[in-house]
């Protein structure tokens, strides 16, 4: 069996292709134009005709001609995708164990799914404006820097930021008003070249600051909603996964409390046409 998932995306159209066990064949972004299918078939070297269904998003309703095409919703497919293994891409075949909680970023808000079986997902807890996405896009108006890019240059101890404490709403602008307020000194009697030297070394610290701050915050919340609903299996699906230190952080607190941690496979967390592919692949329709 042979599965293409089709996403739109801020990139375009996001493509990911699994074959049988949910084997990762391939995947990328393509333009969103009428000759989106050719240009796959060029990146993949696949025909259309190879495949034996198309998974899209109920939102999308992306047509491709001559396919099968199998209309899922995105929540349990996102919610599924950390089954993927992360080193084969191979779907873990056993049962997943339900219930479990999962952390995802949709455009601007962050929010906590709550999987109970294969095919019932729902929120359980949102917070608007509280995404990475937001944080990043608040940070790259600020610095001219790609968040977790730069977060990967700086030293999170450079600067005093904290966790947004689990009383408050997490906002990406609660965190970006603790930059404003602390202090981070740039000598002034430089040449024009080193000043803006030490610009982006401050840009680099404050990322990491907020990446850490913003981490925390996260894993806060995701074990408070653990906690309070009684379950033992948390997860963790969004572009907060390409950072290190966050892996680390979740997987070090989560062992400590002895909650079950699944992570999806780096390559592809911030590919949703992964995500409907392999849920096609797994749950066939």
């Amino acid at each position: 069996m042979l599965v293409l998932g089709l996403k739109h995306s801020s990139r375009g159209i996001d493509y990911a292709v699994v074959s049988e066990g949910s084997q990762y064949v391939s995947g990328g972004s393509v333009a969103d134009s009428q000759g989106f299918t050719e240009e796959i078939e060029r990146l993949t070297g696949l025909k259309t005709s190879d495949y034996d269904v198309v998974a899209v998003a109920e939102q999308d309703r992306i047509e491709v001609q001559g396919i099968r095409t199998v209309v899922l919703p995105m929540l349990p497919a996102l919610a599924h995708a950390p089954w993927a293994n992360d080193v084969t891409l191979d779907i873990k075949k056993e049962d997943p164990s339900y219930p479990y909680l999962i952390w995802i970023d949709i455009d601007d808000t962050a929010t906590v799914l709550l999987a109970e079986s294969a095919d019932i997902v729902k929120a359980v807890h949102q917070m608007p404006e509280g995404s990475l996405n937001r944080l990043a896009d608040l940070f790259s108006k600020t610095f001219e820097h790609d968040l977790l890019a730069a977060a990967d240059l700086g030293d999170q101890y450079a600067m005093n930021l904290k966790r947004i404490p689990l009383e408050r709403k997490l906002t990406a602008q609660a965190l970006m008003d603790q930059v404003d307020e602390a202090q981070y000194d740039i000598t002034p009697d430089t040449s024009d070249t080193v000043h803006a030297e030490l610009e982006s070394f401050r840009a680099y610290d404050t990322a990491a600051a907020l990446i850490d701050a913003y981490s925390e915050s996260v894993i806060a919340r995701l074990i408070d909603q653990a906690h309070t609903l009684g379950v033992r299996s948390v997860m963790y699906s969004g572009p907060l996964v390409f950072n290190e230190r966050f892996r680390v952080l979740l997987a070090t607190q989560t062992e400590e409390l002895g909650y079950e941690l699944r992570l999806p496979p780096v390559d592809y967390a911030d590919n949703e046409a992964f995500a409907l592919a392999v849920y096609a692949e797994y749950f066939p329709v």
